[in-house]
């Protein structure tokens, strides 16, 4: 024994991964906790498993089962009991980042602890057969400072790593599992219809200016369906902490759609005002250029925070792919809508008329020519 206290040969298993909970940041599965333990230790305590605490366990059911009496190849009696934890494990006091979800990996911690004072008596040795153990070389002998195991279990949502299991004090053993987050059921529930919506609002430019109702009525069923999406999301992640990169995409479609809602009212003015080139061109601004600059955005903010579970070399060359489009539209836009950009932006000079044109200009009583329609 170490110190000369009495130990308690633990080996923990990961035999089922149920579910995991983003908004109250905890784990559901099964953790399975074998005791072994001498004679001797009865001495202190009737039941030496009692005094080992799971802190971080907290709804769920733990059920203990039969206890086994043997002897180890020395003929000294032992005992060994198991433990089985089968429900929610709360990791409150980890640092969950949020910024890259749904592209990011999660680590779990689970503890196990000798509660006081019986830390003074008994300290905890790691059994580790079946997975791969690191040793330390103390007071004569190999002692386990950590164990390995493989996760057993489904992975739905996750594509979880090794549990492995190290000794962090005498009477502390501090078990992880990291996970990668399956973002595909994410993509389909959430992402893909955010992305058909956004396009529905853009593709309302497409219809005619007599078609005010139509486009107006477009663009703002987008929007109500986004924030419908956005409360969904919202439901199921922290509310506290960075702001994740899903809720930053919608308030960003969010913002667009609004965008084009002012973006129509400016084209049905213009038509009202028998600008047909202007709001042809103000009309292809929103749709194209617009929508160039709506992924530019989307992507370079998901580049921008370097998540490792994305393939930032890809991102970078869409984003410089759609830069370079808002780059071409903007150059053909100016070559096509010359006329219309000098109408809607600029005011073309007035040539005084001279001779027998100034002559045949007819004077309207009572009006001023600066109040003649542009």
């Amino acid at each position: 024994a170490l110190s000369g206290k009495i130990p308690l040969t633990v080996a923990l298993r990961w035999d089922n991964y149920l579910g995991f909970d983003d908004k109250s940041k905890a784990i559901k599965g099964k953790l399975s906790l074998l005791v072994v333990y001498m004679s001797k230790a009865t001495n202190f305590l009737a039941d030496p498993p009692t005094i080992i605490d799971v802190p971080n366990y907290v709804d769920g059911t733990a059920v203990r089962h039969g206890v086994i009496e043997m002897q180890d190849s020395f003929g000294k009696p032992f005992t060994s009991t198991s433990t089985s934890y089968v429900g929610y494990f709360s990791q409150a006091g980890t640092d969950f980042d949020m910024t890259c979800y749904p592209f990011d990996s999660k680590e779990v911690i689970i503890k196990l602890a000798i509660q006081k004072p019986a830390d003074h008596i008994f300290h905890f040795e790691l059994e580790c057969s079946g997975g791969i153990n690191e040793t330390t070389f103390i007071k004569g002998r190999n002692v386990v400072t950590k164990c390995v195991r493989p996760a057993a279990g489904s992975f739905v949502g996750f594509d979880w790593g090794d549990f492995e299991c190290a000794m962090t004090s005498s009477s502390f053993v501090e078990c992880s599992l990291v996970g990668v987050r399956q973002w595909g059921a994410i993509f389909s529930s959430y992402l893909l219809p955010s992305i058909i919506y956004s396009l529905m609002g853009f593709a309302s430019f497409l219809f005619g200016a007599h078609l005010a109702m139509p486009r107006v009525a477009v663009c703002m069923l987008a929007l109500i369906s986004l924030s419908n999406l956005r409360n969904s999301v919202l439901a199921i992640i922290p509310s506290s902490g960075s702001t994740s990169w899903l809720e930053e995409y919608f308030l960003q479609s969010t913002l667009f759609m609004f965008i084009n809602l002012l973006g129509h009212a400016a084209s049905l003015a213009l038509h009202s005002r028998n600008k047909q080139g202007a709001q042809r061109m103000l009309n292809r601004i929103n749709l194209w250029l617009m929508l160039s600059l709506f992924w530019v955005m989307t992507l370079g903010r998901l580049h921008a925070r370097q998540c490792q579970n994305v393939n930032n070399t890809m991102l970078a060359v869409f984003i410089a792919l759609f830069v370079l489009a808002m780059v071409g539209i903007v150059g053909v836009l100016c070559w096509t809508y010359k006329a219309e950009a000098a109408e809607l932006f600029g005011r073309p000079s007035k040539v005084e008329p001279t001779g027998s044109a100034a002559a045949s200009i007819s004077v309207v009583p009572g009006r001023d020519k600066g109040d003649e329609d542009d």
